[in-house]
């Protein structure tokens, strides 16, 4: 998982499975965009994905992090461009909670 960026994932009682060898994007609150702990402005997060991409197996997991208040526009439009990118399976992380 990726340490020091903040986000208060939705939760979930389902366990979700987490590759190590994936790559994580990261949505904070006010929007701002990280792909593997970097922040990248949404104009230029296609193309810094692409690159990573290439440096990964082929059919690599691409694990989204979002924060639970982002509006689902926003999310919809971030994971369009992961799809354009190269993006084959994608993963989405959620707060494991013990709740009932």
């Amino acid at each position: 998982m990726t340490p020091g960026i903040d986000v208060n994932l939705p939760r979930t009682d389902a366990s979700l499975p987490h590759d190590e060898e994936g790559i994580t994007v990261t949505i904070k609150g006010n929007k701002a965009l990280f792909v593997e702990g970097d922040q990248v402005a949404i104009g230029q997060f296609e193309l810094r994905l692409k690159e990573i991409l290439t440096k990964k197996p082929p059919g690599v997991t691409v694990y989204l992090r979002a924060d639970k208040s982002i509006d689902y526009g926003f999310v919809i439009e971030v994971v369009g461009k992961m799809r354009k990118a190269g993006v084959k399976e994608l993963g989405l992380v959620a707060e494991f909670s013990h709740e009932k």
